[in-house]
């Protein structure tokens, strides 16, 4: 069955759901092109057990198209991941080292500050924890029209063909916001199971069926 589903003025979804939160190769759940700006924080509480190689994505665009793109994943190893192209074909790849394989359902949420000197600075939260941060010495800024024009934003997947990066584990919620969220309102989206009302938020997904 489909359902439509729109979350505020700048989303909607056209989802197929499952009759469980897993996935398979076979699912196409795009999302609309109406991004008006790329999310600065990435929210999202997954389940992954131990002896999955390569989690795979939580949202994403990538193709082998040039252009701009934009994946929010679990890399090889549990490692969560942006992986980024901007319209001029600069590569970002922010992966991180904590493993989230638990076998549980954990809160991951990734936040990106552009600093006053130009750079990037990305940081990790486990279950409310900062884990880690890292910087890039360029902003990592995407144009949002340019980043939609040709690929579609997918769940679960990106654009590539036959889908092998599809998500091989749960996904209960998915939250975007269009700035970094402090670590308190990391906390309180956290502990609300991600459905807080904090100022910035763009897009809330409960992928629970009900």
């Amino acid at each position: 069955w489909s359902i439509c589903l729109s979350v505020s003025r700048t989303f909607s979804f056209i989802f197929k759901l499952l009759s469980t939160r897993s996935f398979t190769a076979d699912d196409e759940l795009s999302l609309a092109k109406d991004l008006t700006v790329v999310p600065k924080t990435f929210e999202a509480t997954v389940k992954i057990n131990s002896d999955v190689k390569t989690p795979g994505i939580i949202f994403g665009n990538y193709s082998s198209a040039d252009g701009a793109m934009l994946n929010f994943e679990i890399a090889y190893g549990g490692k969560p991941r942006l992986y980024m192209r901007d319209e001029n074909g600069n590569l970002f790849d922010i992966t991180f080292s904590t493993d989230i394989r638990t076998g549980e359902f954990v809160h991951v949420a990734i936040t990106h500050k552009v600093l006053s000197s130009g750079s990037s600075e990305f940081s990790l939260y486990v279950n409310e924890t900062l884990k880690e941060t890292k910087t890039n010495a360029m902003s990592c800024e995407i144009d949002p029209v340019l980043l939609q024009r040709e690929v579609t934003l997918m769940l679960a997947r990106d654009s590539r063909w036959r889908n092998e990066q599809y998500f091989k584990g749960n996904i209960k919620n998915l939250a975007l916001y269009s700035k970094a969220l402090s670590s308190n309102e990391i906390t309180s989206a956290f502990q609300s199971g991600l459905n807080a009302n904090i100022s910035g938020r763009m897009a809330y997904y409960d992928l629970t069926l009900k």
